[in-house]
């Protein structure tokens, strides 16, 4: 089961991976929605709940934010609701101290989200790699904490291609 476990992580490695090379915040978080899917189910096999149920929240929330175009889905109250449910999933499936990481990092992730710039989402989402490498050290979900490093490359890599590069092509000319 174990190393079941792993394998469906890896799958939630690769998409996640990609997920920050999309150009578009709706395909940022389509590709996000899709690698929660694996890592609900990577975690809740290695035992780690808390870890399971925060990524099960970001299916039903990358859902939610996919269609910011519609009015229904541009209430704040979505933004409010997620943030509320990370906190009540962190106190209900509390695992000690290290629970804070994944619950500040879901914030963040909300936060980041629910913006409709591309760029703000990826400065906003950078801070929470750390904070999910932690958790899966400690939960031995390797595939996530080598995803999480290859997360803060890709989101590195895109600032570079998208928001760096852009800007020093305009320079020169």
């Amino acid at each position: 089961m174990y190393y079941i476990a792993q394998g469906i992580g890896m799958i939630a490695l690769l998409i996640a991976i990609l997920s920050f090379q999309q150009n578009t915040q709706k395909r940022i978080v389509t590709f996000q929605m899709v690698s929660s899917v694996f890592f609900c189910v990577h975690f809740c096999m290695l035992g780690a709940v808390l870890g399971g149920v925060l990524n099960g929240i970001g299916i039903f929330r990358a859902a939610i934010f996919r269609q910011r175009d519609k009015a229904w889905a541009s209430n704040k109250l979505w933004f409010v609701l997620f943030c509320i449910l990370c906190i009540a999933a962190g106190l209900f499936f509390w695992e000690g101290p290290i629970s804070l990481f994944p619950i500040l990092s879901m914030i963040l992730t909300t936060v980041a989200f629910w913006i409709k710039n591309a760029r703000a989402v990826r400065f906003v989402t950078m801070p929470s790699s750390p904070l999910w490498m932690v958790y899966n050290w400690i939960n031995h979900s390797y595939p996530g904490f080598f995803t999480e490093v290859c997360v803060l490359s890709s989101i590195l890599v895109a600032i570079f291609r998208y928001d760096i590069l852009p800007a020093l092509r305009k320079k020169s000319v």
